[in-house]
């Protein structure tokens, strides 16, 4: 039951994601949205931006 559960909670993130980022990355592609997460977070580090509460847990 937990594994469904996460398995589903996982495949909504990334459907959240893709849908947000869909205008920067253009296509469906699990590659393009990996290299946009990517992207952001070293755009955050590099400008001093620390993690929130919720970002240190996941």
């Amino acid at each position: 039951m937990l594994h469904t559960f996460l398995l589903v909670t996982c495949y909504l993130l990334l459907v959240t994601c893709y849908l947000f980022s869909k205008p920067y990355i253009g296509t469906a592609s699990i590659t393009h949205l990996r290299m946009f997460i990517l992207g952001y977070w070293f755009a955050r580090s590099e400008m001093g931006i620390t993690n929130t509460e919720a970002e240190k847990v996941a």
